[in-house]
């Protein structure tokens, strides 16, 4: 019977992938019947190769899916600044914030997107950002909260949980059949569908409290969070007809600000100090930058940020050259669209490539070499961003954490170079910069040492 049923919808698969009408579509490498190219492009390093066989624009098909990658950073900004690649898939992945009461701004689509984005730039208001920021409360950064160590496991426990389950949830988007052929239990310890929904549920659960005690507490006249702007501007707009600040999506916000926050600064702080342990020359530059503007004894806060911008341009190089997040988060065309000639149809996966742009040489010279001052202006200061640069990704997707990533990256970083100084291990001349390469990036290397002296 199983066997039936797949041949059935293998035929179904046959036929419309036949006489389905292409039209001028990108090129790209055949694949397997209906599981498509999947065992081929799963490794970032096997989309490189198939960059360079068919350019910097080119089709794939995993599963039922169609996925375009975009490698020209110009034709990706082109692309991502158009509503009709401002969507998400409707995958089981995101579904933490596409159902009615789950709708965040990181993977929600369609409308929920948009009134979220309307929120947050509401919400993130400049005179918060311009407070004092000790790195050490990140969690503060968000809501202002005394949370014990256990709250802070539980709470990174249930993000953990929520984010590896993403990997392998939306496997019968892809592969509907299974879904028909495998039985239900089977399909859910495969997917981890229900573990991820009780997580979604149990995050939910942790994070109301602190809501509530932010209403019972709530100042107007001083804010003392992002929780607190949000629950503000909630207040003040609950009489329009069209609000765009309710306390579902204030929970979808503080959830993207925590994964941001969490092990994506720690593996760039980790990228950080290799890359200062290996050049140890911008190490020191960096160093007499701090010792010149930060009095001893003080902490480098933001006041002094203007006056660190080798350290800033520092920091953009190493996301720049090791291309943590080499491919940005999936788009998801709303209609037919044209992408540099080629015909895209409606209901396509779209992934800007960001490690290729970062490596071109069309926009940066000797990609290879690690520059910070390609990230300074002819007076020194430091450029955040720039032609082909993409770490926190392009267009109306962008990430909604970067004011607060860039700002706890300084912090971090700012504080340790003051006090001491990175070097490779005793016994070895040079430290390794190579990362770990996994499907969607590189990460630092697990467990790599380093020699590290106390600053007089």
């Amino acid at each position: 019977m199983i066997l039936e049923i797949f041949l059935f919808f293998f035929a179904i698969f046959l036929v419309t992938r036949i006489f389905k009408k292409k039209g001028n579509l990108p090129p790209g490498p055949i694949g397997f019947p209906y599981f498509g190219t999947f065992f081929h492009t799963i490794q970032l390093k096997n989309v490189f190769e198939v960059k360079k066989k068919y350019g910097n624009i080119f089709m794939i098909n995993i599963g039922v899916v169609n996925f375009l990658y975009i490698c020209d950073f110009k034709i990706a900004k082109d692309s991502f600044t158009k509503l009709e690649f401002a969507d998400r898939p409707s995958w089981k992945s995101n579904s933490f914030f596409q159902s009615e009461k789950r709708e965040g701004k990181a993977s929600g689509s369609g409308g929920s997107r948009r009134r979220l984005q309307k929120a947050d730039e509401g919400a993130i208001k400049t005179p918060f950002l311009n407070k004092r920021c000790h790195f050490k409360h990140y969690l503060a950064t968000c809501c202002k909260y005394e949370f014990k160590d256990e709250e802070v496991k539980s709470l990174m426990a249930k993000i953990n949980e929520i984010q590896e389950a993403f990997l392998h949830l939306s496997i019968p988007d892809f592969f509907p059949v299974l879904k028909y052929i495998l039985p239900t239990p089977l399909l859910d310890y495969i997917t981890g569908a229900s573990v991820f929904d009780k997580a979604c549920l149990q995050y939910e659960d942790m994070v109301q409290p602190i809501i509530d005690e932010h209403l019972k507490t709530l100042d107007p006249n001083n804010p003392r969070d992002l929780m607190d702007d949000y629950l503000i501007e909630m207040k003040e707009k609950k009489n329009e007809e069209y609000s765009h600040f309710n306390i579902t999506d204030l929970i979808r916000v503080t959830f993207d600000l925590f994964v941001a926050g969490n092990d994506t600064t720690s593996n760039m702080t980790r990228f950080f100090l290799t890359y200062m342990a290996r050049f140890q020359e911008i190490q020191e530059k960096i160093q007499k930058e701090i010792d010149k503007v930060v009095p001893r004894g003080t902490l480098p806060g933001l006041q002094h940020r203007n006056e660190l911008s080798y350290l800033d341009a520092a920091i953009n190089e190493v996301q720049r050259h090791c291309s943590m997040i080499s491919m940005g988060v999936v788009r998801y065309t709303t209609a037919d669209v044209k992408v540099d000639d080629y015909d895209i149809p409606k209901g396509t996966a779209v992934i800007s490539v960001a490690a290729l742009s970062h490596k071109d040489p069309t926009y940066f010279k000797d990609p290879e070499v690690f520059d910070p001052s390609r990230f300074l202006d002819k007076n020194g200061k430091c450029i955040p961003t720039c032609e082909g640069f993409q770490a926190f990704g392009i267009g109306k997707r962008q990430c909604l954490g970067e004011q607060f990533a860039r700002m706890e990256l300084y912090l971090i970083t700012a504080a340790l170079l003051q006090n001491f100084t990175f070097a490779p291990p005793d016994g070895e001349r040079q430290m390794s910069i190579k990362p770990i390469s996994l499907p969607i990036g590189h990460f630092p290397r697990k467990g790599q040492k380093f020699s590290i002296k106390c600053r007089n």
